[in-house]
This record gives C-alpha cells, sequence and structure tokens, in this order.
C-alpha cells in the first residue's frame, strides 16, 4: 500500500498566507511558514508538486457583511488554487472545527489545544537550551564539553515556532488527514 501523499495547507489571508507541509504517514510537520501573498503565488507557481495535495481553509458566508479584507482574501485563494498543477482541495473551517474538535462551535483556543493534544501536549511547543552552555554545547571560557549532549535542556517539540495562521494551516491538514474533504460539488483532489 503507498502511503498517503503529503498535505500542503494553506490559510490565505488578504496580504499574507500561512502555509504547512504535513507528511500524514509520520505524523510529521516537514515545513510552515508565513508569507506576502504575491511571494506565495510565486512559490506555488514554481514548486514540484512532489505528490502533495494543497488544502485551503476556505472563506465561507455566515451572513454578515464583510469587508475589503475578505475579498481579497477570495481573491488569493482562486490566485493559488490555479497556480497549483497537482491534486487540491479546499476545507471550509467548519469542517475543520468539527474533524479536530468534534464540535462547530469550537473557538481556535479549543483548536489549538485538541492539536497540541495531539502532538503530545504541552511539551510539543516548548523548548528550552541548556542553561550552562546556551545551547553551544560548550561551557565556560575554555569551551570545554559542557556534557548536556545536544545543547538543550528541553528539546524543541514538533509544534515550536508555529504562531497564529499557522495553527490554522495546520488544523487544515490534521483535518485533511482525517478524512475530511470538500463538500462543494466537483472539487476534491484531482
Amino acid at each position: 500500500m503507498t502511503p498517503p501523499p503529503n498535505i500542503f495547507a494553506i490559510d490565505p489571508g488578504c496580504t499574507e498566507t500561512a502555509w504547512l507541509e504535513y507528511e500524514p504517514a509520520a505524523a510529521r510537520i516537514v515545513g510552515f511558514g508565513k508569507i506576502p501573498n504575491p511571494e506565495m503565488l510565486r512559490a506555488l507557481g514554481e514548486r514540484q508538486t512532489g505528490g502533495a495535495v494543497m488544502v485551503i481553509e476556505s472563506v465561507a458566508c455566515y451572513g454578515m457583511a464583510v469587508g475589503w479584507e475578505v475579498f481579497e482574501t477570495v481573491f488569493w485563494s482562486g490566485q493559488f488554487w490555479h497556480a497549483w498543477y497537482g491534486a487540491k482541495d479546499r476545507l471550509y473551517r467548519k469542517d475543520v472545527k468539527l474533524s479536530i474538535c468534534k464540535d462547530s462551535r469550537a473557538n481556535d483556543t479549543a483548536i489549538r489545544r485538541a492539536l497540541m493534544d495531539r502532538f503530545g501536549g504541552d511539551r510539543s511547543v516548548k523548548s528550552q537550551q541548556c542553561p550552562t552552555c546556551k545551547g553551544t554545547r560548550l561551557r565556560g571560557k575554555a569551551k570545554t564539553p559542557c556534557g548536556c549532549g545536544d545543547g538543550w535542556k528541553i528539546k524543541p517539540g514538533p509544534l515550536v515556532g508555529i504562531t497564529r495562521d499557522v495553527w490554522a494551516a495546520l488544523g487544515v491538514a490534521c483535518a485533511y488527514a482525517d478524512g475530511a474533504r470538500s463538500r462543494i460539488k466537483g472539487v476534491g483532489a484531482e
């Protein structure tokens, strides 16, 4: 049986977009970041998909008035969609909430907590350098080996460095890995 493809998850924004690449077979985050939209568009156009599936968090209508930011986000989502030449899908935030928290009313804090629990709890977001060598593995002016081994008192967890919108991209990746799929007719991993 072939392993599932990597998931390139995107949480689009009006000026910047968060992305995260997730390897479901190893439950491992390959990379993540947040970059300006023109840079993301360029990167998607140049990237060899490597068999990965791109999943974008899609904007949904809730019957409320919206500002230019929402329209700009929708515009960029369409640009990203067309720049990707591999398999792709879209998920609504509600689908991510249901998949990760089993509750459509879950807020960002609840989703973040569920994702932290999935990757090892509180330790998944922590790291601390060795207080003696400050991560250099050498101590003092004589630069003698510290004895800490690798320079860490607490090794970095798999979620260290993930902030704000990248959490949303991680939620999209995990929801898709768990089987959530677009409910939009004619959309789905091609």
